[in-house]
C-alpha cells in the first residue's frame, strides 16, 4: 500500500494512480489516464486516503472483483445465474444491519448459482424534495455510519449495490461497489449518465416515473456512448477531479474513450391513476381502470420492458417495490409484505403467459431489512419472513420463463 504522506510530499508515479482509477472505480482507460495526469499531488493523496480502508482488506477487494465480474457476465449473457438484490429502502445511522448481512450470506451459501447482493442506499431522493439517508445528512457522524455499514458488508465479501444520485457519491462509494443504479427520478440526468458512461461498473437503469419506454431506451443508449459520440462532451467526476482544471477555466472535462456496455434494465412500476383537483385545491388520484385492467396493464408494462431488453441485448430485473405493488393492487409503500406478494404474482403471471419475453428477467430488487425502516416500509426480517422469502427465491430460481413464451408488440 502506498503511504499517504509519501504521496502528499511527492507524486511521481502517475501510472500507479491511473491503475487505481481503473481498478477501484472501474474507470474508462482513457478517462483514468487523463485524470491521473491532471490532478494535483495534494489531491492524489486524498484519493489514496479514501482507499486506505478498501486496500487494507485485500481479500475483500479480490472478492469484490469476482462479484463485479460475475454480475458483468450476467448482464452480458455469459452467465445463466440470477441476480437478487435485497436491502433497506434507505440506510439510517441508527440501525445495525448485521442480521441482514448474515441472512444474505446464508442465502448465498445455499444458492451458489445465484448472486445475492445487498442494496445500501445512502441518499434516496424524495418526490417532495431532499433526500433520506446519511450520505447527504447535515448531522455530523451520520455519513461515517453509512461507511461503517459499507465496511462491514465489504469485509464479508458481499456484493454491494446502491443508487447513485450525484457525482460525488460515485466518487466516494464506487470502490466498495459491485454495481450501481440510476433511479426513476434521476435516470434522465445527463450528468449521471455521463459519469456512469465513463466507468465499466455494472449499472442498472430503472424506467422513469412516467413509465416511458423511450426514456429507458435513451438512457441505456446514452450510457454506451463515448465523448466523440457526444459531440466532444466529456465528464466531470466531481470531487475526484476538482483540482484538475480545464485550460479555458472551470472544472476539467475528462474524455470518455468507449462508453459503458455493462448495463441492465429494471422494470419499476409507474403511476396509472389520474390526478384531479377538488374545489378546495386538494389533489388526489382517481383510478380510471378496473382491477383487472390495472393488472393487465402492469403485465403489459413488464412485457414491454422485457421486450426492449431483448432488442437491446440486455437483461432485466424486477423492482418489487414502489409502484409495482400498487399497480397490482397489492398495497402501497406502507405495506411491508408487498414484496413477497409481488414475487408470487410474478411467478403466476409467467406460468399463465401474461408477460412477454419474461425470460429476460434475471432477478429482483427488493426492500428488505431488519426493521420497517424510516421511508418506504421494508419487508421486516423475522423467522417467518426469512423462511417465506427463501422459499420464494427457491421457486424463482426454478422458474423457467422460456417454457412459457408469449409475443407482444413494443411501442416506443
Amino acid at each position: 500500500m502506498v503511504d499517504v504522506q509519501e504521496r502528499a510530499t511527492g507524486y511521481e508515479d502517475r501510472s500507479l494512480m491511473e491503475s487505481k482509477f481503473r481498478h477501484h472505480w472501474q474507470m474508462d482507460p482513457v478517462a483514468a489516464k487523463e485524470l491521473a495526469n491532471g490532478i494535483t499531488e495534494e489531491h492524489s493523496a486524498h484519493v489514496d486516503e479514501v482507499l486506505l480502508d478498501i486496500e487494507s482488506y485485500w481479500p475483500a477487494v479480490e472478492k469484490r472483483d469476482r462479484n463485479r465480474d460475475e454480475v458483468r457476465k450476467i448482464f452480458n449473457g455469459e452467465s445463466d445465474k440470477q441476480l437478487i438484490i435485497i436491502g433497506p429502502c434507505s440506510l439510517d445511522a441508527e440501525t445495525d444491519y448485521t442480521e441482514l448481512f448474515e441472512y444474505v450470506e446464508q442465502l448465498q451459501g445455499l444458492h451458489p448459482d445465484v448472486v445475492f447482493g445487498v442494496r445500501l442506499n445512502g441518499a434516496k431522493p424524495r418526490s417532495r424534495g431532499g433526500n433520506t439517508g446519511p450520505f447527504l445528512s447535515t448531522i455530523a457522524g451520520r455519513r461515517r455510519k453509512q461507511l461503517d455499514a459499507y465496511d462491514d458488508a465489504f469485509q464479508r465479501g458481499l456484493a454491494i449495490f446502491t443508487e447513485i444520485t450525484d457525482k460525488d457519491q460515485f466518487g466516494r462509494l464506487a470502490p466498495y461497489l459491485t454495481g450501481a443504479w440510476l433511479g426513476a427520478r434521476d435516470m434522465g440526468s445527463t450528468d449521471l449518465r455521463t459519469v456512469l458512461s465513463a466507468t465499466r461498473l455494472n449499472v442498472l437503469v430503472k424506467n422513469s416515473t412516467d413509465g416511458r419506454l423511450s426514456s429507458l431506451r435513451d438512457a441505456v443508449t446514452s450510457l454506451a456512448k463515448n465523448t466523440e459520440q457526444n459531440e466532444g462532451s466529456g465528464v466531470n467526476f466531481g470531487w475526484l477531479s476538482y483540482s484538475y482544471t480545464h485550460p479555458d477555466g472551470g472544472p476539467a472535462a475528462i474524455t470518455v474513450g468507449e462508453g459503458n456496455p455493462n448495463v441492465a434494465l429494471v422494470a419499476r412500476g409507474y403511476e396509472l391513476d389520474h390526478e384531479v383537483m377538488d374545489e378546495a385545491g386538494n389533489i388526489k388520484l382517481v383510478s380510471v381502470l378496473t382491477d383487472e385492467e390495472r393488472e393487465a396493464k402492469t403485465y403489459e408494462n413488464l412485457g414491454n420492458i422485457c421486450t426492449l431488453a431483448a432488442r437491446l441485448g440486455k437483461i432485466a430485473l424486477l423492482d418489487g417495490s414502489h409502484e409495482v405493488p400498487r399497480m397490482l393492487r397489492l398495497g402501497d409503500k406502507t405495506e411491508g409484505s408487498r414484496f413477497l406478494k409481488v414475487l408470487r404474482k410474478f411467478r403466476a403471471a409467467v406460468r399463465e403467459r401474461k408477460i412477454a419475453n419474461a425470460d429476460r428477467i434475471r432477478g429482483y430488487l427488493g426492500e428488505v431489512s431488519v426493521n420497517a425502516g424510516i421511508t418506504d416500509k421494508n419487508l421486516e426480517l423475522t423467522k417467518e419472513t426469512k423462511r417465506e422469502l427463501a422459499d420464494e427465491f427457491d421457486q424463482f430460481i426454478k422458474l423457467d420463463a422460456s417454457a412459457h413464451p408469449v409475443e407482444a408488440a413494443l411501442a416506443v
